[in-house]
């Protein structure tokens, strides 16, 4: 994928097939069980290959228990990439994280009315990447919710 850096249409396409993984959430106080999964996400390109949605599927253990709609994107005023992130727990994104892309990391922040989150998909080959998520209620203190390992099928 390095060969993509200066090309956000490529660099893009990294989100676009069906990924199946575990991941796992850690306990905190408005997920205080935490647990293990499984999650299929499916991702296509869209719009002439400026955007990527997706949609993730988490079951644990067994059931549908949480739904996403995600939208990656480029913005080239800023220089940027953007992330959308709509789920079944009524997440409505007032702004998109942004974020950009160093080697095969990319890391997006966004504020929100809890605090900030931090989005890392780390790309190991083309066929598997690793997905984490933070938090942060001041922007120093980031404290890890979500981890997952996920394969191209």
């Amino acid at each position: 994928m390095s060969q993509a850096q200066d090309n956000p249409q490529e660099k893009l396409s990294a989100f676009v097939g069906t990924w199946i993984g575990e991941d796992t959430i850690f306990p905190a106080p408005w997920a205080p069980h935490g647990g293990s999964g499984v999650t299929t996400y499916t991702g296509a390109l869209s719009l002439d290959g400026r955007f990527v949605i997706g949609d993730d599927v988490q079951k644990r253990p067994g059931q549908p228990d949480y739904l996403a709609h995600k939208v990656f994107g480029f913005d080239p005023a800023e220089g940027v990439y953007t992330f959308h992130l709509f789920d079944s727990t009524g997440q409505n994104p007032a702004q998109p994280a942004r974020g950009r892309w160093e080697g095969e990391n990319l890391t997006l922040e966004q504020a929100t009315p809890m605090g900030r989150l931090r989005f890392s998909y780390t790309f190991a080959a083309e066929d598997r990447y690793v997905f984490r998520m933070f938090m942060s209620r001041d922007g120093e203190h980031w404290v890890q919710l979500i981890e997952g390992s996920y394969r191209r099928q």
